[in-house]
C-alpha cells in the first residue's frame, strides 16, 4: 500500500515537472502585462480550436480508447523513453524524477511485451513496430504530450 502511495506521488511529481518544462518551451512572444487585454480579441477558426484541443495537455487522441491497449502502451513507451533521454541529457532530472520515470517506463515496457506476446508477436516484430511508430511521431513536443497523457492514465 505504501509503495502504491509513493508511486502515485512520484507520478504526480513527474507529471507536474513535465507540464512545467513544456510550458517553458512556449512562445517567444512576451505575454501582455498583467491585467492588460489586447485591443482586439483574436478570432479562432474551428480548425484552430480542434488543433488546440488535440494538443492540449491530457487530451491526447492517440491514447483514446479507440486504440488497442498494445498500441497505447507502445506509444507511451516511446514517448517516455524519448522525454527521459531529452531531460537526462539536459541535466534537468533529479534522482527522484529519474526513479519515477524509470518506474513508469518499466511498467509500459512490460505491458508492451505482455500485450505483444498475447497477440503472438515476436520480440523482433515488437521492435520493428516500435521503430515504425517512433518514426510516425518525430516531434518532441508531441512525444511530451503523449508522455503526460500516459502519466495521467496511470494516476
Amino acid at each position: 500500500m505504501a509503495h502504491t502511495k509513493n508511486s502515485r506521488r512520484s507520478l504526480a511529481f513527474v507529471s507536474l515537472s513535465f507540464m512545467t518544462l513544456l510550458a517553458s518551451c512556449g512562445s517567444a512572444e512576451p505575454a501582455p502585462a498583467s491585467g492588460q487585454m489586447p485591443d482586439r480579441a483574436r478570432e479562432f477558426s474551428q480548425a484552430d480550436k480542434q488543433a488546440a484541443l488535440a494538443l492540449s495537455i491530457g487530451n491526447v487522441q492517440a491514447l483514446s480508447a479507440e486504440t488497442s491497449a498494445y498500441d497505447r502502451s507502445l506509444l507511451c513507451s516511446i514517448a517516455l523513453e524519448s522525454i527521459y533521454t531529452q531531460l537526462s541529457e539536459s541535466g534537468q532530472l533529479d534522482t527522484a524524477m529519474v526513479n519515477a520515470i524509470d518506474q513508469v517506463r518499466t511498467v509500459y515496457n512490460n505491458r508492451v511485451q505482455q500485450l505483444g506476446a498475447a497477440e503472438n508477436k515476436t520480440t523482433s516484430e515488437i521492435a520493428a513496430e516500435r521503430e515504425q511508430r517512433a518514426e510516425e511521431i518525430p516531434e518532441q513536443s508531441e512525444r511530451g504530450q503523449l508522455a503526460i497523457g500516459c502519466l495521467r492514465a496511470m494516476t
